[in-house]
């Protein structure tokens, strides 16, 4: 899908206002949230989320990298106890780890693994 191929690109050739249309239709055109429709409507208005990939997990504190490559720590200790658990348990399986989280970076929305 093109949107993918733009989303891929670095920030020097989209800045992060394109990203983040892009991000909204591409979870738009997949279906990624299930049926369309259905999700809009129960999830309210669109809430921008970015996925990062974990690179280290110490007792609650998760190292993330971003797309460009810096590095921020958020601490989970007042999330969801499951989405912590999987995100502990992925990790340690050495498991390739992304998670979602809020704008402010501060709420663990979705663990995601892939498998090395």
């Amino acid at each position: 899908m093109l949107i993918d191929d733009a989303l891929k690109m670095p920030f020097t050739v989209f800045t992060t206002n394109h990203k983040k249309t892009f991000l909204k239709w591409h979870a738009k055109l997949s279906g990624e949230h299930g049926d369309g429709k259905a999700a809009a409507a129960i999830a309210g208005p669109a809430e921008f989320q970015l996925e990062y990939q974990v690179i280290d997990l110490h007792g609650n504190i998760v190292s993330c990298m971003t797309d460009e490559g810096d590095e921020f720590t958020v601490d989970v200790a007042g999330n969801d106890t499951d989405l912590v658990a999987q995100l502990r348990s992925k990790f340690e399986e050495g498991a390739a780890v992304t998670v979602t989280l809020d704008p402010g970076r501060k709420v663990l929305k979705t663990v995601r693994t892939e498998n090395i």
